[in-house]
């Protein structure tokens, strides 16, 4: 497994939910930049884009999720405001607004939602190696394809 493999899933919980579907979201992006720190890029991607329709994660339900993501990024990630705004395909100043107003909406400080995220994420269940029945690979034998009419 990849060396980002934990903190990836960590985040995608935080955005997602503890939900399948966010771990396989972090597995994807995994998968998409060769369990590189990039894959992150492809997870803030994918939870921003305007045809996902994420779970709610369990926190910050009254903020937006360019916001959550912003609040994410900053405060449990570490990323710098300019790293924030590439992995988000924002302006620096449209990612400043939104943490701004995140934090605004929480009525929290950024010290305070740290550690309040850091907690969040503590309890995950460990990762299982392989699902029982799934191919490890994650995708469809050949032969299946060639059986497709």
């Amino acid at each position: 497994m990849s060396d980002w493999y934990e903190q990836l899933r960590r985040t995608a919980s935080l955005l997602g939910g503890r939900t399948p579907y966010a771990r396989r979201m972090a597995e994807k992006a995994l998968r998409d930049r060769a369990g590189t720190k990039d894959a992150f890029f492809s997870l803030y991607r994918s939870y921003l884009s305007c045809f996902r329709v994420w779970p709610d994660p369990g926190w910050g339900k009254e903020l937006s999720n360019l916001q959550r993501a912003v609040l994410v990024a900053l405060h449990h990630d570490g990323w710098t405001e300019q790293e924030t705004a590439y992995l988000c395909g924002r302006s620096r100043r449209a990612v400043r607004r939104a943490g701004e107003k995140g934090l605004r909406a929480l009525g929290t400080d950024g010290t305070a939602l740290a550690g309040t995220l850091r907690a969040t994420t503590e309890d995950l269940p460990a990762v299982a190696e392989r699902e029982p029945g799934r191919n490890p690979a994650g995708c469809v034998a050949a032969s299946t394809w060639a059986r497709m009419p």
